[in-house]
């Protein structure tokens, strides 16, 4: 019997165009992240979406071309449940660290939409915050688990700072959600990121380790701020994410 995430799995492969994949089992080199909205929420982001999707994408804003990979999980539109929360999924390859946020698909095309918000959440160190979900540390062959970053709260589309901004974020990790850290353990060690003071486990605290998530890319250069250099109209949104 095909399972139900595998067939939910196999379903967002498909629609998104990643690759072959056998409609009863998810790759072994990938993952699976979850999310809900409640459709009520959906209503009062900026763009009023009519559909939405997960979306997930690894950079190197050290290139001139920073998209290193992009996922997205199918569309949904939020009132298509009898005002029930709304499940979406995305398979993330286990070794690449993605940023994670919400976009409206542009004129049925599949790739990179328009942001509707960033997924914001705490690293444990300090008071930062970040978009970007690690991935497997070099040299760790164990399998990261799925995530389910349980019912996220669309309050707004606000800035951090700003409220004329269009640098929009959704916080992960408050009420009904889950922060991912809190989950994933880069260097399978049996502690989960948040928690980590060594995330890759190379005896660098994360603190003053300029690739915490030792995937081979500087940590700076995988941020959505490392971004804004390629944010032609200065509205603190990056290009990539106003096709």
């Amino acid at each position: 019997m095909i399972s139900r995430r595998n067939t939910c799995i196999f379903m967002l492969v498909a629609a998104m165009g990643c690759g072959d994949v056998s409609p009863t089992e998810l790759p072994s080199n990938q993952r699976v992240v979850n999310v809900e909205i409640d459709p009520a929420d959906a209503t009062k982001l900026s763009l009023r979406p009519v559909a939405l999707q997960l979306a997930a994408v690894a950079v190197d804003a050290r290139l001139d071309s920073p998209v290193l990979d992009f996922r997205a999980s199918r569309a949904v539109s939020p009132g298509a449940n009898a005002g029930a929360p709304v499940r979406m999924s995305v398979a993330l390859e286990m070794d690449r660290s993605y940023l994670l946020y919400l976009q409206v698909p542009v004129d049925g095309r599949v790739g990179i939409g328009r942001m509707v918000g960033r997924l914001l959440f705490p690293t444990g160190q300090g008071s930062s915050r970040t978009s970007v979900l690690n991935g497997r540390a070099t040299g760790i062959s164990a399998a990261l688990s799925d995530l389910d970053l349980g019912l996220l709260t669309l309050t707004s589309g606000r800035s951090d700072t700003d409220d004329s901004s269009r640098d929009l974020v959704i916080e992960v990790g408050e009420d009904t959600s889950i922060n991912p850290l809190s989950a994933n353990d880069s260097d399978a060690d049996g502690t989960p990121d948040f928690d980590d003071a060594d995330d890759d486990n190379d005896f660098i605290p994360d603190d003053v380790d300029d690739d915490a998530n030792g995937d081979d890319i500087p940590d700076s250069q995988q941020s959505y701020e490392a971004l804004l250099k390629f944010d032609s109209d200065g509205d603190q949104v990056p290009d990539l994410f106003q096709p």
